[in-house]
């Protein structure tokens, strides 16, 4: 059996045993006074506590699965947060004053942001799409059995699910492969079929907060990215992972705040065929850096399974001190076993980086052809077009036009952490997906970011300064207008 094929086997039988109830990791998976369709379930944990290539139960119910169910129908309202549609905690994040007059320019969204559940873990295949104009480096990958997704995914994000960061965040300034290379691809606007060069086997372990963006059909999504391990080379000589860990990020443009999760140990499981003998660390090859100096190296356990993996275990600071950690991991397997593979990768040569490619691309896509389309490219104009027409100097990109006033622009990895003398690789006598934590279910806290509120003034600065060119859009947002008047009042 090929590498991949053992990979997929042994997520699908993770993925069976939550349809057919087997050893549920959600708390509310068995026993729940009144079951929803939008309760989130999983066969197992991962090695942090949360739920592991996660489904709605609406798709573990019988003759469901495989299937994608839609918001709008099953939800009153639209909104799978309601008590008919989730028996689960929830909460909302939605567009701060002044944000939300830009967010609102459709107003057909049912909710001008997200509804988030938990974090979660999906293994399975990466794939870049676009930096967007509100500067999120947007991924995405299929779930096995369409696990976790929603209509609004096959209407907004073509039936992928949405994998989101802030650039600034994460990749501007990072040294390791493949995230320094990505941003460097990303800065000179190259086409996201170029970038996706630079993913290897595009073999991915991501976890991020588990959530519905709202303001975009509600489709699911993990936003913010808390981790992400892409699988570079499958050589059993040279087995190279790329890895970033922190416990922070913004939730994008039509939001607010921090979702700092609560924990300063974050594990990232990197899944393998199916070695029964560990493997050991090239250490000249392996590559640390991390923004702050009390981050250390991280830990390296060997899994045996089946199936095996290995799971890299980060020590990162408090979310306040914004820690971001990453790793260019070079593993020698001696038993000569090749590192999985995920074939078939789905690409978009057409979309860019830039709002214009992204927007031009999106057009394009299948679902633009149908009837839903004229509300949906409403949608776009409110995340892309709307946001970039606002702005002076179409052509440059928006952190020339509004300042480096956001703070994440701030974190840099330092320069040159060395290696510890000797990386041992431990052992982990069981799956690794048995955690030794139960379900993790309020992890996640908003924080305020002084930094987010500066730059907003700044971006509506500019927006404001804009209107009284003859480069202003010729459909604004409604409330707009009177805002930026309200804002800088003509002197008489």
């Amino acid at each position: 059996m090929s590498s991949s094929a053992i990979l997929l086997t042994s997520i699908l039988v993770l993925q069976a045993a939550a349809v057919a109830g087997q050893q549920p990791c959600s708390q509310s998976a068995t026993g729940a006074i009144h079951p929803a369709p939008f309760d989130l379930l999983a066969a197992q944990c991962d090695a942090n506590g949360f739920e592991l290539n996660p489904l709605w139960r609406w798709q573990a119910t019988p003759g469901n699965a495989g299937k994608i169910p839609d918001t709008s129908i099953l939800c009153p309202g639209g909104l799978p947060d309601i008590p008919e549609c989730t028996s689960q905690f929830t909460f909302e994040n939605l567009a701060a004053f002044p944000k939300v007059i830009v967010c609102w320019f459709d107003w057909k969204a049912p909710l001008l942001g997200h509804i988030n559940w938990r974090p979660a873990t999906f293994l399975g295949q990466l794939e870049w799409h676009e930096r967007s104009t509100d500067w999120d480096t947007n991924w995405r990958t299929l779930p096995l059995a369409n696990g976790g997704l929603t209509q609004g995914n096959v209407d907004f994000e073509d039936g992928f699910l949405g994998l989101e960061c802030d650039h600034r965040e994460t990749l501007s300034g990072m040294q390791t492969k493949p995230w320094a290379e990505i941003a460097r691809e990303a800065d000179g606007n190259s086409s996201s079929q170029d970038i996706n060069r630079l993913l290897g086997t595009h073999v991915a372990s991501i976890t991020g907060l588990f959530g519905v963006d709202c303001e975009h059909s509600c489709h699911s999504e993990l936003h913010p990215v808390y981790s992400m391990a892409v699988q570079l080379k499958a050589e059993p000589t040279d087995n190279v992972w790329g890895i970033f860990a922190r416990n922070w990020g913004n939730e994008g443009f039509c939001a607010h705040g921090e979702m700092n999760i609560q924990l300063t140990t974050l594990k990232v499981v990197l899944p393998h065929p199916g070695s029964a003998a560990a493997p050991t660390v090239m250490q000249q090859a392996t590559k640390f850096q991390a923004n702050d100096s009390a981050i250390p190296f991280p830990t390296i356990d060997f899994a045996p399974g089946p199936p095996a993996a290995v799971v890299v275990t980060f020590t990162l600071s408090q979310p306040e001190k914004r820690g971001l950690a990453e790793l260019e991991l070079h593993l020698q397997w001696p038993d000569g076993t090749m590192g999985p593979r995920v074939d078939g990768l789905t690409s978009h040569p057409d979309m860019g980086t830039s709002a214009s490619n992204s927007s031009e691309g999106l057009r394009r896509a299948r679902w633009m052809q149908e009837p839903k389309a004229p509300s949906r490219r409403r949608e776009i104009r409110t995340t892309e077009s709307v946001l970039s027409a606002l702005l002076p100097k179409p052509g440059a990109r928006l952190e020339d036009r509004v300042g480096p006033a956001y703070s994440a622009r701030t974190v840099r990895p330092t320069e040159g952490r060395p290696l510890p003398e000797t990386v041992k690789v431990g052992r982990i006598d069981k799956a690794f997906w048995q955690s030794d934590s139960p379900l993790r279910t309020t992890l996640v806290t908003t924080a305020f970011d002084a930094a987010e509120r500066r730059q907003t003034d700044t971006l509506f600065d500019s927006i404001c300064g804009n209107l009284s060119t003859n480069s202003r859009p010729k459909e604004l947002p409604p409330l707009l207008k009177p805002y930026c008047e309200a804002r800088y009042p003509v002197k008489q």
